[in-house]
């Protein structure tokens, strides 16, 4: 009977011994885990993360770490216990995550470099050289208020950023949209599209040198253009300026083409200069009734070159224009804003032009 009762004695002490050796267990393991301390199942965290074979591994006391969004919970006596996760849980099983996966990498040899980002060097811009033209007018042009060329230079900031607009963000044509709606209530030019008025009608009064001459674009909006600039490794030509001859009742949308970077090796491709031109011509007209709108019919489609060889001098030597008796309705565009320098333009689609006048290069 006494060797019975010391065998239950016994057996009782290793009983709760066990027990409070589970529950030690278990709270170590909390505090570590929640403390970022205990790295005992990040290897394993990884290996399942990357679908890695790992051993089991379950007994009395043993903590068992499963898919991060679910429970933590452990085996005891052959029955699981699911607890809760806490967020503070979850941020340090992703931290072991994360720092099981590095080590398993950099074992495996793979070395990890922090690439420092090279800013491109930008290209002289067109519209830079041409707003320190018009800046050095407007110097001398009370027309042009303080506000106003502080808005230019925003515009001006924006095209260059963008490159002209073709590779602006939503947020880019918005903050455009803001400043251009701004500019069209300083607008010093009571009758913008003065020089397109019909013979018959009289003018009370524009600008001195209006809307005639010639446009060099420094940003647009308008996806016909800005898709022009998609070349790929097999476009036959580059695209170059896009401008506007103004020439009462005539606008001609230039669009300058060059040669292709791919094919600057190539014989009879041209020089690095040779260029092609096309026009779409265009007639325009207004009315007193609405001073700020052109009208425009379609007249017909000219190709002009300039070069030593290659198809711009083909053209240069026989230009080509294509011109049909009779004009159709081209639609129209708005002037919002007019002065010695720059000219903002809205077509009938809701699309935005800002042009600086350049008498050069076309």
């Amino acid at each position: 009977d006494d060797v019975i009762a010391n065998e239950q004695v016994d057996r009782r002490m290793m009983q709760r011994g066990e027990q409070d050796g589970e529950s030690s267990a278990y709270q170590s393991g909390r505090e570590g885990e929640a403390e970022g301390e205990d790295q005992r199942h990040a290897p394993a965290i990884a290996r399942r993360s990357l679908k890695l074979p790992s051993p089991e591994r379950r007994g009395p006391g043993t903590l068992v770490a499963r898919d991060r969004n679910l429970s933590t919970h452990r085996v005891r006596g052959g029955h699981r216990e699911t607890r809760p996760r806490t967020n503070t849980q979850k941020t340090t099983m992703h931290t072991y995550l994360l720092a099981s996966v590095a080590s398993l990498l950099i074992g495996e040899g793979v070395s990890f470099q922090h690439k420092q980002r090279i800013a491109q060097q930008r290209r002289p811009s067109d519209s830079s050289r041409l707003f320190e033209t018009s800046t050095a007018v407007e110097n001398n042009d009370t027309s042009v208020s303080t506000r106003a060329m502080e808005l230019k230079r925003e515009l001006i900031a924006l095209s260059e950023s963008t490159n002209r607009g073709f590779r602006a963000s939503r947020v880019d044509r918005n903050q455009a949209k803001k400043t251009i709606s701004e500019l069209a209530k300083l607008n010093p030019s009571p009758e913008p599209a003065a020089a397109y008025y019909l013979p018959t009608s009289k003018s009370s009064g524009s600008s001195a040198k209006g809307l005639a001459g010639k446009w060099t674009l420094v940003y647009t909006d308008a996806p016909d253009i800005t898709s022009l600039d998609a070349t790929g490794p097999l476009s036959t030509a580059k695209l170059g300026r896009v401008g506007q001859q103004c020439d009462p009742p005539r606008i001609a949308n230039v669009i300058e083409w060059t040669k292709p970077d791919w094919a600057s090796d190539l014989p009879f491709s041209g020089s690095e200069n040779s260029r092609v031109l096309q026009k779409v011509v265009c007639e325009g007209s207004a009315s007193p009734s609405n001073p700020s709108t052109v009208d425009l019919k379609i007249l017909g489609l000219e190709l002009e070159g300039e070069g030593d060889s290659g198809p711009a001098s083909i053209l240069g030597n026989n230009p080509v224009k294509l011109q049909g008796p009779l004009s159709a309705p081209f639609g129209k565009f708005d002037i919002l804003y007019l002065d010695e320098t720059m000219r903002i333009t809205k077509t009938y689609q809701g699309f935005y032009a800002v042009n600086l006048r350049d008498d050069e290069w076309f």
